[in-house]
């Protein structure tokens, strides 16, 4: 018995072990050596295979007896390749195909590829980074940026081509590296370490690249965004209103089957088109191919994501492995058209679903570089890289940082550091370019100039100034600052500030961009001339900004106004003091640094602001103390099948037990002009309400848009620049407010919408898009707003308007 026991594990050994090679090897472009990604090989009698990875490496474990027969390696826009016999080694080199390998849809697939992509959107959450409570990844990523010209170029025997030609097969134009740690922990808190990174032309680079600033790091989302547009996911709710899929291919890996199911944009949409591999462990995405072209562009973007299986302590979890996206941009040019092409790849590794005791998050920087990581060795890189640099890389580096070096690029880009902020650095001095020049109805055109100085002069500390003349008041305007800052990023900081300028009565201030401050100084025809000293503490903390100020100011009313505190005073001009206290709150909103500073990038989560002022206003010899507060809460979301929604909600009341002048009350927020022009439309106001309509102590305002994401027509030709490819717009506006005492204002009419101003509004965006060389359109908005309530007279108050975007 004992013999029979030990020939029975030995046979059960052999026909499991023995009986099997154990094959690896790499596919590859034969005529040019670069790996094809998902080429998909099978042996025996077909229906047994595997997927390469990402860098058309694959590994399989064969049975001998199926060795003698061929491994046949296919992948779309390459000539099939039959190989015999098996070995343990495979580097297959397979051909460019003249035609485009078209894909094989396995019949019947229709009801098969439902069941399949049914299962995989119903079960997508399970397998979604996101949804898991947290992990920790290393993630090495390259960038690769190249110019593309025609072979008639390349070849051409002209010296100057020459050069050309050979500069450009040496070396790539533009290379760059990072390596992190990411770290996730729900919910919404994300951390990129950078432990290195190097920019090719830079001693020190100026900005860090990271895979998700291209595209996003896992698809388990409703949208794909690609170069800041939204693509709808094939594998998502809706799918089959958008998509034609079929299935192309089933193979059994092991136990394991994987179905290739490829998909592309039902007639009238520009989606994506490409393959998803589903996976039959869960259901879940193993690999995705897709592609997105924009022929009027010239601009076509591929990407190709891996997923593997993680161990897990409750068995396994897939999550990301690697990323790759190619981007072309076929640039214009009357002398030699060219090519922009930027290729990325990402490798994750060391999947950890613990996290050491010893991190820490930091929510304001949430991109956080690592002491000396901006200006990483090749030394360092070598140690982290998985793969070496080719020799073309590697000469990249040398050629380009010999060259920024010679040309000092480090110290033009250094110019640039405060482009977010609008200002431009020469030297040790920066000049604000929102004071260069301005308009308005009351001063019309005002040229100026406001200069400050940076840390090249000091670091603690900026003194700066700014002067500005109006052409139609004939008045100068100016004032001054200084600021110390504190922290290695300057985000915590005192600025004293002296000022003698025009403000807009009752005109609400929270800070960034909710107050449209470039439209409201276009609207401005009704001011107030304020000197004004002011004290103001920020701080930054994790998504919290926090400001604290003091300010004393002198209000000297530019029109016919008299404010009456009583039956028997008027007074045309009062000072405040106050004390304000402003509050923004953006939970989950990402920060990245540039040039030594911290920008945040729009967050999914809705952002909240609250302004408190407790002051006192001095008219003649009354004093009347006040509280005023005001909150305020944004929000944007695309959601799938409904559209874009875009939201915004604002209430403020005053407290004062006596009458306040308008100055101090709270003005309508209307976007209105003149009732010969159509209006420029921007969310955050009231279309069809001029800016000084009401006033009010107490106010609630709503605005809500929809937009939708289906296009009305598509109309472009062929060398046209101009294309029309409108989507519609719905919004709707309230405005309600009370006001005390209105009688105390003489000279001009103040009223309140105690029975609510409403407005209804359409609006065809991209109704007319002009290219703008392959990166993007400048697109015309064109709308209609008519008021509801009080009165709906679209022959008088019905407003046209007109607005701009940058789309892509």
């Amino acid at each position: 018995m004992r013999i029979q026991a030990l020939l029975l594990v030995l046979c059960c050994v052999y026909n499991n072990g023995w009986a099997q090679m154990q094959v690896q090897g790499k596919v590859t472009d034969a005529k040019n050596g670069d790996a094809i990604p998902f080429a998909t090989i099978r042996w025996g009698k077909g229906s047994y295979g595997t997927i390469a990875t990402l860098d058309g490496r694959f590994t399989a474990t064969i049975p001998f007896a199926d060795t003698t027969t061929p491994l046949e390696c296919s992948a779309i826009g390459y000539a099939t390749r039959r190989i015999v016999p098996i070995t343990r080694n495979m580097n297959i080199a397979l051909q460019p195909s003249g035609n485009v390998l078209s894909e094989v849809t396995i019949k019947p697939s229709a009801n098969k590829a439902k069941r399949i992509m049914d299962l995989a959107v119903a079960l997508r959450n399970n397998h979604n980074p996101d949804k898991y409570p947290q992990w920790q990844c290393r993630l090495y990523y390259k960038m690769v940026g190249d110019i593309v010209v025609h072979d008639t170029v390349m070849n051409d025997t002209a010296a100057s081509n020459r050069e050309l030609s050979a500069f450009i097969k040496a070396q790539h134009a533009f290379l760059s590296e990072t390596y992190s740690v990411r770290t996730w922990q729900r919910p919404g808190r994300l951390q990129d370490d950078v432990l290195a990174t190097r920019v090719s032309g830079l001693r020190k680079a100026s900005f860090t690249s990271l895979v998700t600033d291209v595209l996003p790091f896992h698809i388990a989302t409703d949208f794909i965004n690609l170069n800041g547009k939204d693509y709808p996911n094939p594998v998502a709710n809706g799918y089959q209103s958008r998509y034609k899929t079929s299935l192309t291919d089933e193979l059994v890996d092991g136990t394991d089957t994987i179905w290739t199911i490829s998909f592309r944009p039902r007639q009238g949409h520009q989606y994506l088109e490409g393959r998803v591999y589903i996976h039959s462990a869960g259901y879940a995405i193993s690999h995705l191919v897709a592609n997105a072209t924009d022929s009027a562009l010239g601009r076509h973007i591929r990407i190709e994501q891996q997923y593997q299986q993680v161990p897990h302590p409750d068995g396994t979890k897939w999550f990301p492995a690697s990323h790759n996206y190619i981007l072309q941009m076929q640039m214009k040019s009357d002398k030699t058209p060219y090519m922009l092409v930027l290729n990325g790849n990402s490798q994750v590794d060391s999947v950890s679903w613990e996290i050491p005791p010893t991190f820490r998050a930091d929510k304001t920087h949430t991109v956080r570089l690592a002491p000396n990581a901006d200006v990483a060795t090749d030394s360092l890189l070598n140690v982290l890289r998985r793969d070496k640099l080719d020799v073309r890389e590697m000469n990249t580096y040398y050629v380009l940082d010999s060259l920024g070096k010679k040309v000092k690029a480090d110290k033009i880009l250094c110019a640039m550091r405060y482009a977010p902020a609008g200002r431009i650095s020469l030297g040790w001095l920066d000049i604000d370019l929102a004071r260069l020049l301005s308009y308005n109805r009351y001063e019309k055109t005002r040229p100026g100039i406001g200069l400050q100085t940076n840390e090249l002069l000091l670091k603690w500390m900026s003194i700066g100034g700014w002067v500005g003349y109006g052409f139609g008041d004939k008045e100068w305007k100016y004032g001054g600052f200084t600021e110390w800052y504190a922290g290695k990023y300057r985000e915590t900081s005192l600025r004293l500030t002296y000022d003698m300028d025009l403000a807009d009565p009752g005109r609400i201030s929270l800070g960034g961009t909710i107050d449209k401050n470039y439209l409201r100084r276009y609207l401005m025809q009704r001011v107030d001339r304020t000197e004004t000293y002011s004290a103001a503490l920020s701080k930054k903390m994790g998504f919290w900004n926090l400001q604290l100020s003091a300010t004393q100011q002198r209000i000297t009313p530019m029109y016919a106004y008299t404010f009456q505190p009583t039956a028997y005073s008027g007074y045309t001009s009062f000072t405040a003091q106050d004390a304000t206290l402003k509050v923004r709150y953006a939970p989950g909103e990402h920060s990245a640094p540039f040039m030594g500073s911290y920008y945040p990038t729009p967050g999914k989560y809705p952002v909240s602001y609250a302004r408190i002022t407790a002051g006192q206003l001095q008219a003649g010899t009354t004093t009347i103390p006040y509280l005023q507060a005001v909150l305020a809460a944004t929000w944007q979301v695309h959601i799938n099948r409904v559209g874009q929604q875009r939201m915004m909600v604002e209430a403020g009341r005053l407290w004062s037990n006596n009458p306040l002048p308008i100055s101090r009350l709270f003005a309508g927020n209307g976007y209105r002009y003149d009732a010969r022009y159509a209006s420029l439309y921007a969310f955050g106001g009231l279309m069809t309400l001029y800016p000084y309509d009401y006033y009010t102590s107490r106010f609630v305002q709503g605005i809500y848009n929809h937009s939708f994401d289906w296009k009305l027509w598509t109309l472009a030709r062929n060398g046209f620049s101009y294309s029309s490819q409108p989507y519609l717009g719905l919004q709707y506006g309230v405005l309600w407010g009370t006001l005390t005492n209105s009688n105390q204002h003489v000279g001009v009419p103040v009223t309140a919408p105690q029975n609510g101003y409403h407005e209804g509004g359409i609006i065809f965006n991209n109704l007319l898009r002009m290219r703008y060389s392959s990166i993007c359109y400048l697109a015309l908005n064109v709308g209609c707003f008519y008021p509801i309530m009080p009165q709906t007279d679209f022959g008088k108050d019905g407003r046209w308007v007109i607005g701009t975007a940058v789309t892509f």
